[in-house]
């Protein structure tokens, strides 16, 4: 599912609205089923796949199919499938996972798809960032693309959309 999103700001508004709730920087952002976003021709990392590549680079594991299995629901048959994907990762600070074309950009797993939208989406004086600036942002520090097991641009578009809807 694709959802095109152009926000409506005129010249006149400001880049960024302000955000009613200033206990907390964080807008309220509900979690929602990342399955729709994920590909099924694409590798997008869960928690138990994530720990296991870390394990694996880091040479503390050596990863077998059976894990893989239970690991990824399913998803990997072979391990020449993991190797591939090991062979475009490295760990970065604090063991993220970070793209091998480009360290800048650290790999998320599925379950921190919304953490990393509400942190970034809102900055420091509780603004909302408009959502051309959210996605720069989140292109300066995260892999944007599915193909390099990334978020989806279409999760962030949807989302956003829901939480400055509510506002």
């Amino acid at each position: 599912m694709y959802v095109s999103y152009e926000p409506n700001v005129s010249s006149n508004e400001s880049e960024e609205m302000p955000y009613e709730d200033n206990e907390s920087r964080k807008p309220e952002i509900e979690y929602r089923n990342v399955d729709m976003f994920t590909s099924k021709k694409f590798f997008a990392f869960n928690q138990s796949c994530y720990a296991l590549m870390v394990s694996d680079i880091s040479r503390r594991e050596t990863v077998t199919i059976e894990q893989l299995k239970v690991a990824s629901n399913g998803v990997f048959k072979y391990l020449k499938q993991w190797r591939y994907i090991k062979s475009q990762l490295l760990l970065g600070e604090n063991d993220a996972l970070v793209l091998k074309s480009n360290t800048h950009l650290r790999v998320p797993c599925i379950e921190q798809w919304i953490e990393i939208v509400a942190n970034v989406h809102v900055n420091e004086r509780s603004m909302h960032r408009v959502l051309q600036d959210t996605l720069a942002i989140l292109k300066m520090s995260w892999s944007m693309d599915l193909r390099s097991f990334g978020l989806s641009i279409a999760y962030v578009k949807l989302t956003l959309m829901h939480v400055d809807a509510r506002r």
